[in-house]
Order: structure tokens, then C-alpha cells, then sequence
């Protein structure tokens, strides 16, 4: 094979610079998401003084195991798309005097140095320090990794508007892309999300929350000084809107079995208010938004591509002249 001959196979190679839905992948998540799953009736949570769920009941729940080099951690997010999951900002960082550090070793965050940024956005290997689990009612860590579940690696994660100064320690909310597609099945299933105008305090409408709260009457799953405590932190609150099964809220602090009874509140991060957070970072948008940006996002989307594809094709025809030379 001479050197045109792989040009041209290279310039054939599908480049992706994002891992954002498409278009039409959106347009197809849209049509399905959330569709034909009910929620169970009963108490709203999936582990709470002794009220257990089946996998089936929530196929939209991940269990996220936060691990450093002496304990690990448990917390719940939710599946929207086949490679994103939308869970609780704490699970991963946490705000110090100095800026956001990992939780799972306190080493700082780099990327809110820059005056004009204000959402955090971090790619790289995470396999020491998060895993994702689909498909489980494994509410303990030490199951997770001896049941057959569907495991997968974590490549970025978004955290919204944590930049700004304004908002100071508020925005409890990650969105989190898989390094690979999540397989479809009956205990593996996303959900819509919920867009600007869901009124997320009505008292009149019934929600949901399904975590993989952990039962306080078995002594061997204690998590010890791990902030994440029951493992519901990160988990969808959710409600039925249009048939669908649609996540409103995440849940970024809860109350524990023992306080279940008393007057007490979970805390909620309204899904709603991170629309245009989870358009931008994941392709998961409004169908109005997509004809205004069709064309340019079609535009823009290609010319990146094809930009990149040239720049590899100009290093390629480089490295020849040289090593003819």
C-alpha cells in the first residue's frame, strides 16, 4: 500500500472531537427515552427501612463507587443517554479555601484559573479513583464487584458553573461521559430529562427518589468518613411527565434511615435549571433548540471534523517528507 493509498484511508477514518449526541441521536433518545417504565408504588425511596426495589424498577440507576487507597464510597446517578449519567458534584469535588479538590485524595482541581471560566471540565483516566456500575441493585460495594454487572469507565466529567465566584459552593450538579456506549436492556434503560418550565415544588404532584442507599442494620457496610454516607447521594428524583419517566431533580444531600421519620428534607438540585448545561456538554437537547442551531451545528461540527481530518493528513505527508529525505 503506497502513502496516497493511506491518506485516503485515513481522510475515510470517522474523527470524533466530542462525544456529544447527535443530532439524530438525540431526536431517537427523545422518541424512547423513559418510555413504557412505571414507577413502583409505595414508599419513594429504593432502600429505606427495609423497602427494596427490583433492577427493572429504576434501569435508569447507576451505582458510582468512589474508591482511594484505603475505602471506597457509594453514590447513585442517573442514566440519560446511552454514554451520560447526571449525579451530585460532591461525589466527585469538593470546594476547599484554595479551589475544588478530588475527594478521593484532596489533590486540587485544575481548571477554574482562567477568569472567563465557569464550568469545570476534566477528562482523563479516573479508573483509580471512580467506577461506574449499570444494570445492579448492588447497594454494596463489595457486591458490585463480585455480581455480573455491566462496569465502565468515566472519561470526563462536566461540573457546572463551580468556576464562578457567585455561586459559591451551590451547584451540586456532574455530568458525567462514559468512555463507551451503555448495551440497552429491561435493567439498563435512560430517562428523559426534565427542561425549563417543570415546576419542581408543585405539591400536588407525586416524586420519586431511587438510590442505592445503604441498610444502617448491616454493621459490614459501613462506608466510615466518607462524605457519601448512604450512597443516595446523586440520585434521580423523578416523576412521570407525558407518559415518560422523567428526572427532575438530583439529590446532593438526604437524610439517613435513622431521621427517615422525623420532619426532615432532602436537598434537590432542580435538572431543569441545567438545561442548557446538558445540551452544551451533552447533545441532550430541546428539539426547538436543534432547528435554530441545525445549521450551524451541522456546519461547525463538519468543518471541525474535517478540519482535524486535514491536520492529521498535513502531519502524515510531513513525517513522509522527512523520511524520504
Amino acid at each position: 500500500m503506497n502513502w496516497i493509498s493511506i491518506l485516503f484511508f485515513l481522510f475515510l477514518i470517522p474523527l470524533k472531537l466530542t462525544e456529544k449526541l447527535t443530532i439524530s441521536e438525540n431526536k431517537l433518545r427523545k422518541e424512547t427515552c423513559g418510555e413504557g417504565l412505571k414507577l413502583k408504588k409505595g414508599y419513594g425511596r429504593k432502600i429505606l427501612n427495609g423497602v427494596k426495589s427490583k433492577i427493572t424498577d429504576a434501569p435508569w440507576n447507576v451505582a458510582i463507587e468512589v474508591m482511594n487507597e484505603k475505602e471506597s464510597g457509594l453514590c447513585t446517578g442517573t442514566l440519560i443517554s446511552s454514554r451520560h449519567v447526571i449525579t451530585a458534584r460532591h461525589c466527585f469535588a469538593i470546594l476547599k479555601d484554595d479551589g475544588y479538590v478530588w475527594t478521593t485524595n484532596e489533590t486540587k482541581i485544575r481548571g477554574c484559573e482562567k477568569d472567563t471560566e465557569k464550568d469545570l471540565v476534566v477528562n482523563g483516566d479516573f479508573s483509580k479513583m471512580f467506577k461506574l456500575y449499570a444494570g445492579t441493585d448492588c447497594g454494596y460495594r463489595q457486591r458490585c464487584h463480585e455480581s455480573r454487572v455491566y462496569s465502565s469507565e468515566i472519561s470526563k466529567i462536566f461540573l457546572p458553573k463551580v468556576c464562578d465566584d457567585k455561586q459559591l459552593d451551590f451547584d451540586d450538579f456532574a455530568i458525567l461521559e462514559l468512555s463507551k456506549n451503555l448495551e440497552f436492556s429491561s435493567s439498563i434503560r435512560p430517562i428523559c430529562t426534565a427542561e425549563k418550565g417543570i415546576d419542581l415544588f408543585n405539591p400536588d404532584v407525586r416524586m420519586r427518589l431511587y438510590g442505592f442507599g445503604l441498610d444502617v442494620s448491616s454493621a459490614n457496610d459501613s462506608i466510615g468518613r466518607l462524605k457519601y454516607e448512604t450512597g443516595d447521594s446523586g440520585g434521580g428524583v423523578v416523576r412521570i411527565i407525558d407518559d415518560r419517566v422523567t428526572v427532575v431533580g438530583i439529590i446532593y444531600q438526604g437524610i439517613t434511615c435513622e431521621v427517615s421519620t422525623r420532619n426532615e428534607l432532602d436537598y434537590i438540585a432542580s435538572v431543569a435549571f441545567y438545561t442548557d448545561d446538558i445540551c452544551r456538554y451533552t447533545g441532550i437537547c430541546s428539539l426547538e433548540v436543534e432547528k435554530i442551531d441545525d445549521s450551524t451545528s451541522a456546519t461547525s461540527g463538519t468543518s471541525g471534523k474535517i478540519y482535524f481530518s486535514f491536520l492529521l493528513i498535513f502531519s502524515f505527508c510531513h513525517y513522509i517528507r522527512i523520511n524520504e529525505n
